[in-house]
C-alpha cells in the first residue's frame, strides 16, 4: 500500500451542500471527491478513456481512501512524509471505564478524528481508559493515543497545556460583479487553513500494474492546478509525497470499517454489508455539478453513500461500485436542434461518482452492541 502525503500552499475549500443555496467546507477531502479530481487530470493528460477501462471491471485495480489531516515532515528528497496521520472515528465500541468517560463527557461524542495508535487500538476492542482524559482531545474534535500525543512538539500545546489547532476554518467576504449592469453582489465563501506541517493524507492500494506511474502524473497536475474548489484564486495548491506502507486487510474478518465513502452495488450486496446484525453506519448524501465538452454546467444526480468511519460486513467480493450519476435530460429537450452531450442508455459520455469502500478490519470485541444506522 501507498501512502500519499498532500502539503497545502495555501488555504482548500472543499463544499458541502447543507440546504438550500448553503455550504459548509469540509476539513479534509472525501474519496470521491479525490477520483474525480484524479480523473480531470488524468483528462487533461489525455488518458481518461485509457484509465477508465481499467476501472470499469468488477475488481476495481486501484482503491484509495478519503484524504485526511495529518501532521508531516520533509524526507530525504524534500517530499512532505506523514508521521502522525489521522483517521475519522471508527463507528465501534469504546471500551473504558465508565468514571473516564464520564469525566471526558461531550468530548468523547464530538470527537471526529482519532489518532494513529488510537484508532488501531479501537478497531480492535483494546480498553482505551487511558486515553479517556482531557489532555488527548483538542480542538476541531482530535482525539489522540497518549504514544501519539508523546510525539508531539513542545510548540504544539498552549503554555497550559492545551491542544494547539492544527487547522483554522475561515469565512471570506468576496465581491461578484454583473458583466452587463457592473452592480456588485457580496457573498461569503469558508477555507481551511493548515498549521505549520499539517497537511493530509490517503492511502492507495494497487492491484494492477502499470497504475503507478498515471497516478503520479496526475498527482504533479494537480499539485499546480489544484484540488476542491476556488482554485481560480489560489487555493488547493500542494507539494506531496509518496511513501509505502502496510495496513492490515480485512480479508480474514466479518467485519470491516471504510476509510472511503461506500455505495453498495445492488441489493445483495446491501444484505452482506449493511443488513448484518451488528454493522454501524452514516448515510451522507452527494450532489455537485459537472461541465459537458464545451465547459457548460450541468447538475448531477445525486447519490447516497456510506460515509467513512462506518462498520459495515465483510465478504469475498470488492465492497462498491462507480455510481452512475449523469444529469437527467430535461423534458422538452429539442434533440434535434441541440443534441445531448451526455449520451442516452448508458452509451455516449457518461458521469461517475467513486464508491468503493477501502476496508480495514475490526474484531470482534470492537463491534457495536447493536445497529446504529444515522
Amino acid at each position: 500500500m501507498a501512502v500519499v502525503t498532500l502539503a497545502p500552499r495555501g488555504a482548500l475549500h472543499v463544499g458541502e451542500a447543507v440546504g438550500i443555496e448553503r455550504q459548509r467546507v469540509l476539513t479534509y477531502v472525501p474519496s470521491d471527491t479525490l477520483f474525480a479530481a484524479l480523473l480531470t487530470a488524468w483528462a487533461q493528460l489525455g488518458r481518461a478513456e485509457e484509465m477508465l477501462a481499467h476501472l470499469q471491471g468488477t475488481r476495481p485495480p486501484l482503491t484509495l481512501t478519503s484524504a485526511f489531516p495529518c501532521l508531516y515532515t520533509a524526507n530525504e528528497q524534500g517530499r512532505p512524509q506523514a508521521t502522525l496521520r489521522f483517521y475519522p472515528r471508527p463507528m465501534v465500541r469504546i471500551n473504558a471505564s465508565d468514571e473516564n468517560k464520564a469525566k471526558v463527557g461531550k468530548k468523547l461524542t464530538r470527537a471526529a478524528w482519532i489518532s494513529d495508535t488510537l484508532f488501531h487500538r479501537l478497531c480492535q476492542g483494546e480498553d482505551v481508559t487511558n486515553a479517556c482524559q482531557d489532555d488527548f482531545f483538542g480542538p476541531g474534535g482530535l482525539w489522540l493515543d497518549p504514544a501519539d500525543a508523546s510525539r508531539l512538539d513542545d510548540d504544539r500545546r498552549d503554555p497550559q497545556g492545551n491542544l494547539r489547532p492544527l487547522w483554522q476554518v475561515d469565512v471570506v467576504p468576496r465581491v461578484a460583479l454583473d458583466r452587463v449592469t457592473n452592480a456588485s453582489t457580496l457573498y461569503h465563501t469558508g477555507r481551511v487553513l493548515f498549521a505549520r506541517q499539517v497537511g493530509l493524507w490517503f492511502g492507495l492500494r494497487l492491484a494492477a500494474d502499470g497504475l503507478e506511474a498515471p497516478l503520479r502524473q496526475a498527482l504533479d497536475t494537480l499539485a499546480d492546478a489544484g484540488l476542491g474548489g476556488l482554485r481560480s484564486v489560489g487555493h488547493g495548491a500542494f507539494r506531496w509525497g509518496w511513501q509505502e506502507k502496510d495496513l492490515p486487510r480485512a480479508d480474514q474478518t466479518d467485519y470491516a470499517v471504510t476509510l472511503a465513502r461506500y455505495a453498495p452495488r445492488d441489493a445483495g450486496e446491501i444484505t452482506h454489508t449493511l443488513r448484518v446484525e451488528r454493522s454501524a453506519y452514516k448515510l451522507v448524501t452527494v450532489g455537485g455539478w459537472c461541465v459537458d465538452d464545451h465547459g457548460h454546467p450541468w447538475q448531477r444526480q445525486r447519490a447516497r453513500l456510506i460515509a467513512e468511519g462506518s462498520v459495515i460486513g465483510h465478504h469475498s467480493q470488492p465492497a462498491g461500485w462507480m455510481v452512475p450519476v449523469t444529469p437527467r435530460k430535461p423534458k422538452g429537450w429539442q434533440q434535434d436542434a441541440t443534441p445531448w452531450p451526455f449520451g442516452e442508455n448508458g452509451r455516449g459520455r457518461q458521469v461517475y461518482r467513486w464508491g468503493y469502500a477501502f476496508l480495514l478490519p475490526v474484531a470482534e470485541a470492537a463491534l457495536p452492541s447493536e445497529a446504529n444506522h444515522v
